[in-house]
């Protein structure tokens, strides 16, 4: 018996020494990040020779995009840096993919300074977390033969663009929705000179919003539908494109968002509600913003952006 109880204990040191310090121990690695994985935003390529320095680490991305560091912090603010690219604050997490944004002649940081933040406000990019945005036209809408055909076309404009957010009509004026989207025609509104969007927020994220329109009638022609598809865009975060025109940007009845806003609608999704210009990850700036409803687009009827 008590030969049999040695052996037991003996082999319980022995596995207590193997096991000690092991990937599946937590406490072996909870407190240190190894390395991260850099890539292109646009490609989805890992992205060579990218500067991460930590508070004590300085390394690089090598041929697969991967940085591996000494002793890095888990939560430690790192700052990525190479030409070509925004500047990316983020904090640390084993094993991380962080895509970084390209900064370039097809998308510069002006054109994404002005689409992602609001400019005028000095305010964080600001989306939905929600996959599925629901539009509830109101009755008006949907019997109006301009309205109700432009909001169709919108709506699949929209879908076929982006898959990170996609848009439906509501059959009926039906509960229990992630994210709704009223849209209405508004002809009381003194303070609206065509076309409105409120975005209502919790924080930083866009929990839903309302689309008004003082009149159907006063877009002509293409304007309509060009106008839904601006305003639906101001509800997923979207704000006005400078320089380069599109959807978001242009007076004109223009048929298709630019590969500019395109690639500027990934990358919103690659990031969390909160990020600051030019891309810094929330919880890494002591800056901060109040909650509020902002009203994010007023838009006339010769679609002059104001």
């Amino acid at each position: 018996m008590r030969k049999s109880v040695f052996v037991v204990l003996c082999a319980l040191i022995v596995f207590a020494c193997n096991h000690a310090g092991s990937p599946t121990d937590p406490s072996a690695t909870h407190n240190t990040v190894q390395y991260i994985v850099v890539k292109s935003a646009r490609t989805g390529q890992a992205v060579v020779g990218v500067e991460v320095r930590g508070q004590v680490d300085v390394s690089s991305s090598d041929g697969n995009g991967r940085v591996v560091f000494g002793d890095a912090a888990n939560g430690e603010i790192l700052v990525m840096t190479k030409i070509g690219f925004l500047t990316r604050v983020v904090n640390a997490r084993q094993g991380m993919i962080e895509y970084l944004w390209e900064d370039d002649a097809l998308l510069p940081y002006t054109y994404t300074y002005h689409l992602v933040y609001d400019t005028n406000n000095a305010t964080p990019l600001r989306r939905p977390v929600a996959r599925m945005l629901t539009v509830f036209p109101s009755a008006e809408t949907r019997n109006d033969p301009r309205a109700w055909p432009a909001l169709n076309w919108a709506v699949n404009l929209h879908n076929r663009t982006n898959h990170d957010i996609q848009y439906a009509i509501a059959p009926n004026d039906q509960a229990g929705v992630e994210f709704r989207i009223d849209l209405s025609k508004d002809e009381s509104d003194q303070t609206n000179p065509g076309a409105l969007t409120y975005s209502y927020l919790n924080g930083n994220t866009i929990v839903s919003a309302k689309i008004v329109f003082v009149s159907f009638d006063a877009f002509w022609g293409d304007h309509l539908r060009k106008a839904m598809t601006h305003e639906l865009g101001h509800a997923r975060g979207l704000n006005h494109g400078v320089g380069l025109g599109g959807m978001m940007g242009s007076p004109d009845p223009v048929s298709d968002f630019t590969p500019q806003e395109k690639e500027v609608m990934h990358n919103m999704f690659l990031r969390e509600p909160g990020n600051w210009a030019p891309d810094t990850a929330p919880g890494t700036s002591a800056r901060s913003t109040a909650i509020g409803s902002p009203i994010v687009c007023r838009m006339s009827p010769d679609l002059v952006l104001q």
